[in-house]
């Protein structure tokens, strides 16, 4: 194909998505696309999470070879190795480190969020790191970029009020990971994202609505702002500040209302209304 032909499907594309999914994430990866055309042989872009995936795929179409890895097998960040051709890539060539945090699990405890803050606090975009796990005993660890491992080595000290020693380990030394989710349901008068965010959140409908025109909600990693779109099977629901569920049942009830089974993921400061 000429690359005037696939820059103008690219260009399409773009038009397209950026009605539908967010316009900054639109335009960076229809750009990533746009320079692999014209000049380099691939591209390994920073981690991206499952919606600027999904976005990359649909902007690619079948016109590039994606290859994605995050660290381990259940990865939610990811980075991406893009190519006009397709070619197999090892793991290494991904350039994804793997990093232990290690303090004294006897006397102190530290979180998810409290990890996750001091990254994002460090002075490096988030787009550097990928997941953080853990083992569910105390044991903690993330993904990064290959080339900041001297940056975490010898500038993280502390998380929260506990003292720390970032090191790097081999990439196939990974945890084995315990998803920190919980089970619950939940009794919504509608599947309308409104209805079910004030449901979560225990707050009134039109202060649920507020809560998404705000851009605090997200569905499938996508920031939404119809409070009247309606949630379905399988949906990951974000609320800012709060946790995520995923839904992974709808039934109706007698009274012709729908119960949600879902995972839920709570924030450790504030949390989603259990029922």
């Amino acid at each position: 194909m000429e690359q005037a032909e696939l820059l103008d499907k690219i260009q399409n594309r773009t038009k397209f998505l950026r009605n539908k999914f967010s316009e900054s994430d639109v335009n960076y990866l229809s750009g990533e696309l746009s320079q692999l055309i014209f000049k380099e042989e691939e591209i390994l872009t920073p981690f991206l999470d499952p919606a600027q995936r999904q976005i990359l795929k649909e902007l690619a179409g079948n016109d590039f070879s994606l290859q994605e890895f995050g660290g381990y097998h259940d990865f939610e960040k990811a980075r991406v190795i893009i190519r006009k051709d397709w070619q197999y890539q090892e793991v290494n060539s991904f350039e994804v480190a793997l990093f232990e945090i290690n303090y004294n699990q006897k006397f102190s405890q530290i979180s998810h969020g409290q990890i996750l803050g001091v990254l994002a606090n460090s002075g490096i975009q988030l787009s550097a790191f990928g997941d953080i796990i853990t083992d569910g005993q105390g044991r903690w660890q993330f993904f990064a970029k290959q080339e900041l491992a001297d940056f975490f080595q010898n500038e993280i000290f502390k998380i929260g009020s506990t003292h720390v020693k970032i090191k790097k380990l081999p990439i196939n030394h990974v945890l084995p990971v315990v998803d920190e989710h919980e089970e619950n349901s939940y009794i919504v008068s509608s599947l309308r994202l409104d209805a079910v965010v004030s449901a979560l959140s225990r707050i009134s409908r039109k202060q649920g609505q507020g809560k998404i025109t705000d851009g605090e909600i997200k569905i499938n990693w996508h920031e939404e702002h119809d409070f009247n779109i309606m949630v379905k099977m399988d949906d990951v629901i974000s609320i800012r500040h709060l946790g995520r569920i995923k839904i992974i049942n709808i039934t109706t009830t007698r009274k012709g209302r729908y119960c949600l089974e879902v995972y839920l993921w709570q924030s450790k400061n504030h949390k989603i209304k259990r029922h």
